[in-house]
């Protein structure tokens, strides 16, 4: 969430610029042509380095490039000259909002900490403090830290402004138990901002949780049009048509303008991220990579992220590498299945057999009911040709209901071997029955 009042100084603080850069600066501004403002108030820097206020205007334009180590410099220039105790506050302020925004929650924590506990030495209004309060439990709800967002949000909902009531609201929201009262709160706020795109946003969000797509659409349009610069929306809208109207190529398009709108914000790391998993369906592994790494640099402890890096490098034959990604993602979440699950198969084909029995066996221990660890396991005991071990936990996949027409057949393979030929014809004739026509020379073979 940006910080609304150093954007709305700007108009102020503008005018201690030289006339010239002044007027050339607001006039590229104010036509969002950002790279030339950015040059003009730059030269201004250079002939006035200790202006906080052309420091302030930077920044601002900054925030709106995205360009979010950038604005750190400056914000933290503006601290250092420490010329006005208003514009320092402020600089805290939005320091910690783009810090969050790099996914340095603490530290950005610290910084809007530090702007509340100024409150009463500095003249901050209501709305300042209450928006304070919102960009604070915006990185305690990141912080997993619920029961203090809450309070927080709450606290915010004492201004008369309705935006930022609003966007209380919309915060109380994504701390709901269930997508039902998240809407009734998204409607409240909606009653005070009709024409604020993130709530429309966040309630195509709530509907795509209930897989309403039509509404979720709807809105996500309606956001749309209120403002196309909305980053979240335009993901929303990316995964309604890949998730649910398999329309791949305007899935892109979408995710892309994610990106294009909050390049250097973890926001962008799920746009990055798909974009990763959609080229890798495709087969276009380099291009899959690329922007994995980009959603990894974003968001290094996310351990989705990094169990799609495995799955990309793993792909691409880059076996070491693929197992690094995956120890990383276990490390980060060492309760997930499905990493323990890739981690085995990654091994598999390492052909390093007693560290995958191990992983499996962790993976079962965890989800006695997941049937892919049976299935693996029964695979690394067929290749060991110990197929008394293999036919018990391909039972057990089965039993599971775990892949079934291909389970069967593998567990008949091993039967044959073992050659308990009637056990494999009920299962091979099983197989048949579920669509496997393909093994009809071995019914042929054995099950006359």
């Amino acid at each position: 969430m940006k910080n609304i009042s150093i954007l709305f100084t700007i108009l102020m603080l503008v005018s201690c610029l030289p006339k010239s850069s002044k007027e050339q600066a607001m006039a590229y501004w104010k036509n969002k042509q950002f790279k030339s403002a950015l040059n003009e108030i730059s030269k201004a820097i250079e002939e006035n380095p200790d202006s906080s206020s052309f420091y302030l205007f930077r920044a601002s334009i900054y925030d709106v490039m995205s360009d979010y180590e950038a604005e750190i410099q400056d914000l933290n220039k503006i601290i250092e000259l420490n010329k006005n105790e208003k514009e320092v506050l402020n600089a805290y302020h939005q320091r910690g909002i783009v810090k969050s925004n790099l996914g340095l929650h603490q530290e950005g924590l610290n910084d809007i900490d530090y702007f509340i506990s100024n409150k009463y030495k500095t003249a901050l209004s209501t709305d300042e403090i209450a928006e304070a309060y919102i960009n604070k439990a915006s990185i305690l709800y990141l912080l997993n830290d619920n029961i203090k967002a809450k309070e927080f949000y709450q606290l915010a909902l004492s201004t008369t402004n309705s935006d930022i009531k609003a966007s209380a609201y919309m915060g109380l929201a994504n701390l709901s138990e269930t997508p039902q009262e998240a809407l009734k709160l998204l409607n409240k706020a909606l009653n005070i901002a009709p024409d604020n795109a993130k709530i429309y946003a966040n309630m195509a969000t709530s509907y795509i949780e209930q897989e309403d797509i039509e509404k979720a659409y709807s809105c996500a349009k309606k956001s749309l049009s209120l403002d196309p610069y909305n980053a979240e929306n335009n993901f929303n809208l990316g995964q309604i048509y890949y998730l649910y109207l398999s329309q791949p190529d305007s899935a892109k398009k979408y995710y892309e303008r994610t990106i294009k709108i909050e390049p250097n914000s973890i926001k962008s790391a799920p746009a990055y991220i798909n974009l990763a998993i959609m080229e890798n369906y495709c087969g276009n592994f380099t291009n899959a990579y690329e922007y994995a790494m980009k959603a990894t640099k974003l968001m290094p402890d996310n351990g989705d992220i990094q169990y799609n890096v495995a799955h990309i490098l793993s792909n691409m034959q880059k076996t070491e590498e693929a197992l690094h990604a995956i120890s990383k993602a276990i490390e980060i979440n060492p309760t997930e299945v499905e990493y323990y699950n890739l981690k085995g198969a990654i091994l598999i084909g390492m052909q390093k057999y007693e560290e995958a029995i191990s992983v499996f066996h962790k993976c079962k221990n965890i989800k006695p009911d997941f049937g892919g660890a049976y299935y693996n396991l029964g695979y690394i005991y067929g290749e060991l040709h110990i197929h008394e071990q293999s036919i018990y936990y391909y039972n057990k996949a089965v039993q599971l209901n775990f892949d079934l027409k291909n389970t069967l057949v593998n567990l008949a393979l091993q039967e044959i071997e073992a050659n308990e030929i009637s056990n494999a014809c009920i299962h091979l004739k099983k197989a048949y029955q579920l669509g496997r026509t393909d093994i009809k020379s071995l019914l042929d073979r054995y099950c006359r």
